[in-house]
């Protein structure tokens, strides 16, 4: 049986990858725990690299605008 939730957990205030490769966010006081394999990861840094990339490009143009 196959069981999925969605949480909301508000700001993320720390993250870690432990020596066996679990991975740590924490939010406040709360965790969450998972483990992913590399082909994960490798998404996971790509989603995160264009996102990223998204918020600097906004960033250059509000500046841009402000000049």
């Amino acid at each position: 049986m196959k069981v999925s939730q969605q949480v909301e957990a508000g700001r993320l205030s720390g993250c870690w990858v432990k020596y066996d490769g679990t991975i740590d966010l924490e939010f406040g006081k709360d965790e969450v725990t998972f483990q992913a394999d590399e082909t994960q990861l490798r998404n996971l840094v790509a989603r995160l690299s264009k996102r990223i990339a998204e918020i600097e490009e906004e960033r250059a143009k509000a500046q841009i605008e402000d000049e």
